[in-house]
């Protein structure tokens, strides 16, 4: 939250008591981009929280009796635009997994995803 400019949100919950959270909110408190509409910051912040906030977020986008169009715009994104994860990432999950680096696993595999969702992404590849 307080990455994204909402050290202010992160305040008023009283989450900035823990010295951590007080200390980053010091800190980010100057750089934080005013040029930045509150709407992207939102969606920025759901996605670097992970698969279950990404999730909350693409609910939310279709509730514009309960946040703002302009939100729910935003968080439509989150449907089919979510940022990858990145490909070293992937690499240490397919390592993890399979006991094999992907170079060995597979004879192509593509580095940018096809797609990328809340729980998963998308590579083309040939075995």
């Amino acid at each position: 939250m307080v990455n994204e400019g909402f050290g202010s949100v992160a305040d008023s919950l009283g989450l900035t008591k823990f010295a951590p959270l007080r200390e980053a909110a010091r800190r980010m408190a100057p750089q934080t981009s005013v040029d930045v509409r509150v709407e992207v910051r939102a969606r920025h912040t759901l996605e670097r929280l992970g698969p279950t906030f990404i999730k909350i977020g693409q609910a939310l986008s279709t509730r514009t009796d309960v946040i703002p169009p302009s939100f729910a715009r935003e968080l439509t994104k989150l449907q089919d635009d979510v940022t990858p994860m990145p490909f070293e990432d992937v690499q240490t999950i397919v390592e993890a997994e399979f006991g094999m680096g992907v170079d060995e696993l597979f004879a192509t595999f593509d580095r940018e995803p096809l797609a990328a969702a809340s729980i998963g992404q998308v590579h083309a590849a040939t075995l």
